[in-house]
């Protein structure tokens, strides 16, 4: 039993480095600095938290386990509602009937009704006003309640509540942390990323009507993507709170031991982007990781796009060649392309080409984008090279979305190393630094918890490869501001509260060198968006952060 588990750890620590959160030695000396006792403060607002426990079949030694996780709790506010979904060693049902009392409510189902109807028969029993999810061979941390209690006295309109978790060997050894990032509202149709723990206000699952029969498998999926469908009004605790246990058997072992499940997960996200209406006609799934999905969007021809293209060079024969190697990868009909330059004599040559400076480069591409009646304008830089089919079609849908800014691809060099997958930002003292994840990563990696190959937010775009509203570069360059550049325009949209896409299968190819990250020291700059927007990225969990493109724990 112990070997499965073994050649998984060997498989994840071969590609963990020293300093990376899945190497088991980094994490272990970690937790020792981490770990300290609890010191709780004195909370006015008390809601009775229900933990809902299905069980099935499971051993008498993690199901106790399990439940002395709860009975542990320092925060003493909370019931136990399990249910025993006919489990066929009757050795389980009798511990079970031990362990009932006035906290702690067990309810026997006589025939097998499976994860979601037993889930369900939890929830009758549950009276609390939030809920929490365990599973029947995991544990909750010591103080997980309380994090959780503590949070919604400082904001007590909160609807779901999520932290960070890692896996429990047999043995009891801790490894495989996730940290992740706050609330990321895309990243959800790529994968159920929030995990454990998850606390949901039981008012909003009684409205969606709890857990569906069919989704065996994908049920707490299917209930997050359903219950955020209804709120936004979701935090993270940026902090362990939930054991997974590895057990073989489990997905917390084996990817493939549920394969139902993502199959299941794949027809929960289409129908949640389609009750959106979002025009979702098909979901993928990722050949590299299994459960990450990429949703398929049907387009049309009506959106107008202009194509701003940019060259650097100056030799005209060598521009007439990058674009008919453009042309040939587009095969969206309903767009107008103007080249932009700073030589002039490119532009005296050709009527299609728009003569530029560093100061009214924004300005230009607008006001082409205007003459063509453009509602979407794509910027790419002539020195990358789209490499996906319909990549156009692709960035359209999610640019075309009101809550949605710039839509960004991968971006990766000639010898296929990672150049853009996304990136963070951060206020450190009197500098603004800029952090691109996994630079310098091979083009197929997958990065920690799958990042680079999962369809999400990000605070950062790739300026040089980027779609966005028309509409939106004119209320930008309605606002004021000593420079228009596509920097300040990054943060202006950060502060309206506009999201980025970055989408890992569309696909660049860049000739030209880009760092892994870039430092703003210039006061003037700083100064402005400092105060407002929030000093740390959103996405990014501050117990991480990336150093020349490689993802560390911080201290």
């Amino acid at each position: 039993m112990l070997d499965k588990i073994y050649r998984v750890l060997k498989r994840f620590n071969k590609r963990a480095n020293i300093g990376h959160p899945d190497d088991a030695e980094t994490y272990n000396k970690w937790l020792a600095n981490k770990t300290t006792a609890i010191q709780e403060k004195k909370i006015q607002y008390r809601p009775l938290i229900s933990v809902i426990m299905p069980v099935y079949n499971v051993s008498i030694e993690w199901l106790e386990k399990a439940i002395n996780s709860v009975e542990k709790q320092s925060y003493t506010n909370w019931e136990l509602c399990i249910v025993d979904d006919a489990s066929t060693n009757k050795k389980i049902q009798d511990y079970l009937l031990s362990k009932k009392s006035e906290k702690i409510k067990v309810v026997l189902l006589e025939k097998n009704a499976h994860i979601s109807e037993a889930s369900n028969a939890a929830l009758k029993q549950a009276e609390g006003e939030f809920i929490a999810l365990l599973d029947h061979d995991d544990e909750l941390t010591e103080d997980a309640l309380y994090e959780v209690v503590k949070l919604l006295n400082r904001d007590p309109k909160l609807d779901l509540i999520y932290s960070d978790e890692d896996k429990k060997l047999l043995d009891g050894r801790r490894i495989y942390p996730a940290f992740k990032g706050g609330w990321n509202p895309e990243m959800i149709f790529s994968f159920m990323y929030i995990g454990h723990l998850g606390v949901y206000r039981k008012e909003i699952v009684d409205l969606i009507g709890g857990f569906r029969k069919g989704f065996e498998g994908a049920q707490d999926y299917d209930l997050l993507l359903r219950f955020t469908e209804r709120t936004n009004r979701i935090a993270h605790i940026p902090r362990i709170l939930y054991h997974w246990r590895m057990i073989p058997g489990s997905t917390a072992v084996e990817v493939d031991s549920k394969g139902y499940a993502y199959d299941r997960g794949r027809l929960a996200v289409l129908q949640s982007l389609q009750r959106r209406n979002l025009p979702c006609i098909h979901v993928d799934e990722d050949p590299n990781i299994r459960g990450n999905y990429i949703p398929i969007f049907k387009v049309n021809n009506s959106s107008r796009i202009f194509l701003a293209v940019f060259f650097n060079g100056d030799n005209n024969d060598s521009l007439q060649k990058k674009i008919r190697k453009l042309e040939k990868t587009i095969t969206y009909t309903n767009y107008q392309m103007v080249i932009f330059t700073s030589h002039e004599s490119l532009a005296q040559n050709n009527s299609d080409v728009v003569l530029i400076n560093d100061n009214n480069i924004l300005q230009c591409v607008l006001s082409e984008a205007v003459k063509c009646r453009a509602s979407l304008i794509t910027i790419l830089d002539l020195d990358l090279s789209p490499i996906t089919e319909k990549w156009l079609e692709k960035m359209i849908p999610y640019a075309n979305r009101h809550d949605i800014a710039g839509v960004c691809g991968q971006v990766v060099s000639e010898n296929n190393k990672i150049v853009y997958s996304g990136g963070y930002y951060c206020f450190t003292g009197k500098n603004l630094s800029i952090m691109y994840a996994d630079y310098g990563d091979e083009h197929d990696a997958t990065g920690y918890l799958g990042r680079v190959r999962r369809i999400q937010n990000t605070s950062i775009w790739f300026d040089k490869s980027l779609m966005i509203k028309t509409e939106l570069l004119a209320e930008y360059l309605k606002s004021e501001s000593e420079e228009y550049s596509m920097r300040d325009f990054l943060f202006y949209v950060l502060y309206k509260g506009k999201f980025n896409i970055y989408h890992p299968f569309i696909k660049f190819i860049s000739t030209n060198h880009y760092s892994s990250a870039c430092t703003y020291i210039d006061a003037p700059f700083v100064e402005k968006w400092k105060g407002r927007i929030p000093k740390t990225d959103q996405f990014i969990n501050p117990n991480i952060t990336y150093r020349d493109g490689k993802i560390t724990l911080n201290d």
